[in-house]
């Protein structure tokens, strides 16, 4: 695969020969997954790639069996531009994430192809 800047976004030759146009990102949220059984806290502050992540309770996630903040995902979005193809650094601040309480961090980014 071949990346190549296109005015609006990422051009892309993939292997079949089409060419591709990856837009800029839409929207990207995150989620904090707690072990089962657990609850996991947002930190105070938390960076994408020094983009600010806005914790909203709206955008948390219960899943199967929760009871309260008990196996629910907490939610956020940040704002980040430019292409979805990219390498992005995560800082939580000192104390940030309790590892012994969270299971894995998704992040989910909206873009057009």
């Amino acid at each position: 695969m071949q990346k190549a800047k296109n005015g609006t976004g990422t051009k892309t030759n993939c292997e079949d020969g089409e060419d591709l146009t990856i837009n800029p990102i839409d929207q990207v949220k995150i989620y904090l997954k707690p072990k089962k059984g657990m609850s996991v806290s947002t930190p105070a502050s938390m960076n994408i790639d020094d983009e600010a992540i806005a914790w909203s309770s709206g955008d948390d996630i219960a899943m199967p069996g929760s009871i309260g903040d008990i196996d629910t995902m907490k939610g956020g979005m940040a704002t980040l531009a430019g292409s979805p193809i990219n390498t992005w650094s995560i800082n939580a601040g000192v104390n940030g994430l309790n590892r012994d309480n969270l299971d894995d961090i998704l992040i989910l980014v909206k873009y057009e192809i």
